[in-house]
């Protein structure tokens, strides 16, 4: 148990403005230690699992603080981590990995400045490659995950090649991770997208067990993470989907059994 301290300040670098001064950018000192790392982008979507993975990371790693991205446009709210509040989308960082984590859900015109902010940062960074992880709902409860994936990094496309994963060859991407393919052909920063397939009662913690699994793969420093919590939150979910479905079951065959 680490012991409470006051809340730390931190210094500001840097300041980068985007969407017409409708995104705000700081970065806080230590910023540079994350030169020539990966980045990994954690933002709401049809599920829970990219958000789940980027924390997930960004926990198990403990990376430090190094950024912060406001907007007047944001809900007006602070998120404590670990005693420390931040701005609604926070950036974690070392010579490992850079998660870019939000919870909350962007207007378009937010998300469009978000992007920008991003590549910006990993151009001046050198960011090796920017990350998402998605989940793809499936009405089929029993589901078991199938890796899906899409990437202009030719290293990391022959590995998920190599894994078994399924190229993605046909599909409308929405959100951050859909904005991030529109630009990935004319960036000189390398993207890839990994997607799981999972069931439609599930918030996303099996997908991101997966997907946890398949960027340690895919990430050479990211292998030291113990993906034991994610496996037990996972755990805990199919558990109770299948005690969901074989309750759900059951009353089916009573209210068959009371109409036939």
């Amino acid at each position: 148990t680490v012991a409470p301290t006051p809340v730390q300040r931190v210094r500001v670098v840097s300041k980068h403005e985007y969407g017409k001064g409708s995104l705000l950018l700081r970065e806080y000192e230590g910023v540079d230690g994350c030169d020539g790392a990966a980045l990994l982008a954690g933002f709401p979507s049809v599920s829970l699992t990219s958000i789940l993975v980027a924390n997930f990371f960004s926990n198990e790693l403990h990376l430090p603080l190094i950024a912060s991205i406001s907007s007047p446009e944001f809900p007006v709210r602070a998120v404590v981590e670990k005693g420390q509040p931040t701005g609604g989308i926070r950036i974690f960082g070392d010579s490992r990995l850079v998660v870019v984590l939000c919870e909350a859900k962007l207007s378009p015109t937010l998300q469009w400045a978000a992007i920008e902010a991003i590549l910006d940062f990993a151009r001046r960074h050198q960011i090796s490659t920017i990350t998402t992880a998605e989940g793809l709902p499936s009405e089929d409860v029993s589901v078991d995950p199938k890796v899906h994936f899409i990437s202009t990094h030719p290293v990391m496309f022959d590995q998920l090649s190599a894994s078994g994963a399924s190229p993605l060859n046909d599909a409308v991407v929405d959100g951050i991770t859909g904005g991030f393919l529109a630009e990935a052909p004319l960036s000189d920063t390398h993207f890839t997208c990994v997607l799981a397939s999972q069931s439609h009662l599930d918030p996303g913690a099996g997908a991101a067990l997966t997907l946890a699994k398949v960027l340690k793969m895919l990430v050479p420093a990211l292998d030291a993470a113990n993906t034991q919590a994610l496996e037990l939150q996972a755990g805990k979910i199919q558990s109770t989907l299948k005690g969901a479905v074989s309750a759900q079951k059951r009353e089916s065959e009573a209210a068959q059994l009371f109409y036939s």
